[in-house]
């Protein structure tokens, strides 16, 4: 999958939160394939809060999914670009000749 490039949050009524996820995901994921958002992440908080990643034209479509089946869903903040990734690099190990 590609790196999401931008991201959005969306808020909702906390109570409708679980029935845009859906039983074992399968709402939020078929919002992600429909869309092409990569990630669609719930506020453990419980405020209805809803974060997505992707491209920024799947963004619009997956809020326009969401808006659909919750018309008191609105867009908080984004499309925005995504901050840079930080990657974690190691240090590798120096190889270690075992003789003997």
């Amino acid at each position: 999958k590609e790196a999401p490039t931008h991201e959005m949050t969306i808020q909702c009524d906390s109570s409708r939160v679980g029935m845009l996820i859906g039983r074992g995901g399968v709402t939020s994921d078929a919002i992600k394939e429909q869309s092409g958002v990569v990630s669609f992440v719930a506020d453990r908080q419980k405020r209805g809060l809803i974060t997505l990643k992707g491209s920024e034209p799947s963004l619009n479509q997956a809020a326009a999914i969401v808006k659909g089946m919750e018309p008191s869903a609105h867009v908080v903040q984004g499309p925005r670009q995504c901050p840079p990734s930080k990657k974690h690099t190691t240090n590798p190990l120096p190889s270690i000749r075992v003789t003997g």
